[in-house]
């Protein structure tokens, strides 16, 4: 898994549904993880249905809706969006459980950066 990957020490962390049959605690504890890789100069890119995986661990988010792009910018942005909270969050807006940025519900897909790839913070855009 992850470990595997990290051991080659890339430039570039590629990582497809990392969430998937973790549970909330599993999950978290990623979330947690991963600010801290992007902060030793590994740029991530991940692409999640789980939305505290990635609102919680993300500089720059894109969600992408049937293959276009339907927001960008900040965990923060991202939350308050009309078009994604319609979409994919519910009225409420929260984050935890729900279906949507980076592959939705509704058959979208989106991706996540942290560190400097697909023009995350903290490195070059």
């Amino acid at each position: 898994g992850i470990g595997c990957a990290l051991a080659a020490r890339p430039k570039l962390l590629c990582l497809d549904e990392p969430g998937a049959g973790l549970d909330a605690a599993q999950s978290a504890e990623l979330a947690g993880l991963l600010p801290g890789l992007a902060a030793d100069g590994t740029a991530i890119l991940l692409v999640d249905h789980d939305m505290g995986l990635v609102l919680g661990s993300c500089d720059r988010v894109v969600v992408l809706d049937s293959g276009k792009v339907l927001a960008t910018g900040t965990a923060a942005q991202i939350r308050s969006d009309k078009l994604v909270v319609s979409a994919y969050l519910g009225r409420s807006g929260a984050a935890a459980g729900a279906a949507g940025v980076a592959g939705g519900a509704s058959g979208g897909e989106g991706a996540a950066a942290r560190g400097g790839a697909a023009g995350g913070g903290g490195g070059s855009s």
